[in-house]
């Protein structure tokens, strides 16, 4: 078999166009098929109805405000400190011996009047004491009279010899007996002052309160023998206590302390809180600026004078009735200041990051202004503000705070009360 002749079983290749036809046609056909895909999408897009344009209103914010209402006050200052005792007293014997007698109040807490009997000492001693000096003094008087009667016979002698005897100045006062005389009346002083040291040693078997006190500490008791200068116990003045408290520097010369008249010193109010919505208050005086600073905080200090605090002095009844100061409290004082006009006392929740507040204008809208704080008391703030005309103060947060943002008011009935150009019926009402 020829092997260069063609197999008659094997189909001829098609001529070359055709296949140049068919590469064509199967690029045309997706090409065309996307081309009338887009310009289909097209035609869908541009039959669809356009939407309706919806005017959107722009939202308001429902706030609690507060119509400000500018007044005059008093600018205190808050201070912090404790109470301490005035007077501080530590009572010892002036003479020794058996204790016989104690005041049942001399113990800690107890309270004693001024010159009432505290402890006795066995007076025996001291009284017989007293009853030899007495005897002393007897013998010292009669001594010099005596010597009184020595002296007058002395002197008629010595006339009834005149001028027939020479004699000097010493002679005749030795014949008069002049300084057995003399030596007579200083025996007799010496006596005397003997009997009032016996007289004073017997008074002071008995010790007596030198003023209304309270007992801190006792340190006798009856069958104890003491001596002289042995301690008694130590009694602090119940008429007055101390409150000693730190000052700024800055804030001095808002207090008035004269120590020429006390009287016209800064009052002060002193405030214990108890909790449970009780607390302690009395009114107390500035007494005198202290010549020091603290060490820590370089703050003058200033002593205020609290009377009674004990409230010892009022009837019993119970209008009168008042709660103690005690020594060592903890208490809040505020020192009257100078008067201040044209301020605000505002509650510490309105303050934004302690210098700023937010207000809703005449336009309604959320404005911030600056805040100059005068005073920072307990739960409000005293200061001055730069407010414009229709300004209410936002009382109420924000979760975000843009100035210019829409505002409206709450009214005190829950409902929508407006922007501040609304007219308020009631002023210096939280809103």
């Amino acid at each position: 078999m020829n092997q260069g002749s063609t197999d008659p079983s094997t189909p001829a290749p098609p001529p070359a166009p055709i296949r140049w036809l068919v590469a064509l046609t199967r690029v045309l056909i997706p090409l065309i098929l996307l081309a009338a895909s887009i310009y289909g999408a097209m035609l869908l897009l541009a039959a669809k109805p356009e939407p309706a344009r919806a005017e959107v209103e722009s939202t308001t914010t429902l706030v609690e405000t507060i119509v400000p209402e500018t007044r005059e006050d008093v600018a205190e200052i808050i201070a912090y400190g404790t109470i301490e005792p005035n007077r501080t007293l530590t009572l010892q014997a002036q003479v020794g011996g058996l204790v016989i007698g104690l005041n049942e109040a001399l113990q800690p807490g107890g309270l004693v009047k001024a010159g009432e009997r505290l402890l006795e000492i066995d007076p025996r001693d001291y009284e017989l004491a007293v009853r030899q000096r007495e005897a002393d003094v007897a013998n010292a008087t009669v001594a010099l009279r005596l010597e009184g009667a020595r002296g007058l016979v002395a002197q008629r002698e010595w006339e009834l010899l005149g001028d027939s005897v020479e004699t000097s100045d010493v002679g005749r006062e030795l014949a008069r007996r002049e300084p057995q005389r003399v030596e007579k009346e200083v025996m007799l002083e010496a006596a005397e002052s003997r009997l009032e040291g016996a007289l004073l040693a017997l008074e002071r078997t008995t010790v007596e309160a030198p003023f209304n006190g309270m007992v801190r500490q006792e340190e006798a008791e009856i069958g104890q023998v003491i001596s002289p200068q042995s301690r008694i116990a130590t009694i602090v003045g119940t008429d007055r206590f101390d409150v000693l408290v730190a000052v700024p520097l800055d804030k001095l010369d808002w207090i008035r302390i004269d120590p020429n008249d006390p009287a016209k010193n800064s009052s002060a109010r002193i405030i214990v809180e108890l909790g449970d919505g009780r607390r302690i208050e009395r009114t107390g005086r500035v007494d005198r600026l202290l010549g020091e600073v603290e060490r820590a905080g370089r703050l003058a200090r200033v002593r205020i004078l609290v009377e009674d605090p004990l409230g010892l002095r009022v009837d019993g009844t119970s209008d009168d009735a008042r709660d103690p100061l005690l020594l060592g409290m903890y208490v809040r004082v505020e020192i009257a200041g100078p008067r201040v006009e044209d301020v605000l006392e505002l509650p510490r929740a309105v303050i934004r990051n302690n210098e700023t507040i937010w207000v809703m204008d005449a336009d309604g809208k959320l404005r911030f202004r600056d805040l100059a704080v005068i005073v920072g008391r307990p739960k409000t703030v005293l200061g001055r503000v730069a407010l414009e005309p229709g300004d209410e103060i936002v009382s109420s947060p924000l979760p975000v705070a843009i100035p210019g943002m829409l505002l409206e008011r709450i009214d005190a009935a829950g409902g929508v009360g407006g922007s501040a150009e609304t007219d308020d019926p009631d002023p210096g009402v939280d809103r």
